[in-house]
């Protein structure tokens, strides 16, 4: 979650002391919309009040003025689905990061149906659905390879002799 703020007669120095952290520029004329850090931004600009560096900012693809400038910093507060049991997650390629945590819900069959057409929206991606440290359902077949050792198949005839004698 994100708060926004429109820029008036702010410095650079007012805004990081008020825990802003980018300035968003929009351009109308080809809806680009650019971030940018602002403890970045304050090092590299002669500036010191953020109007007067949006005043000069042009937009990089089509040259034109930006629409609007924003203050923006993330709500530091609860995140309302990672208090949810059923969490549908994007991994990366590898499958050693989470990117990012797409949808969650109270429910199993929800989570269930959002986990469905969450892969057939991204068939590409990898995409698991979890409670806890428990793993659901994965848009993979197979585990990624070195993460888990596969145990050896065992012959259905090994097992019924196991059975009879009661081992397992």
């Amino acid at each position: 979650m994100e708060d926004r703020s429109i820029i008036l007669e702010v410095t650079f120095k007012a805004a990081l002391l008020g825990r802003w952290q980018s300035l968003e520029l929009n351009c109308e004329a080809c809806g680009v919309s650019v971030r940018f850090d602002l403890q970045r931004l304050r090092a590299r600009t002669k500036h010191r009040v953020i109007s007067e560096f949006v005043h000069r900012a042009r937009c990089r693809f089509c040259g034109a003025p930006p629409a609007s400038a924003y203050l923006v910093k993330k709500l530091e507060g609860n995140d309302p689905l990672r208090w949810m049991p059923f969490h549908i997650e994007e991994w990366s390629k590898d499958g050693n990061r989470r990117e990012a945590l797409l949808t969650a819900s109270h429910s199993a069959t929800v989570g269930r149906a959002a986990f469905e057409c969450t892969v057939s929206e991204r068939p590409k991606q990898f995409i698991t659905l979890r409670k806890g440290t428990w793993l659901i359902a994965t848009s993979r077949p197979d585990p990624p390879p070195g993460k888990v050792a596969r145990l050896p198949d065992r012959k259905r005839d090994e097992m019924s002799t196991e059975k009879s004698q009661g081992v397992g």
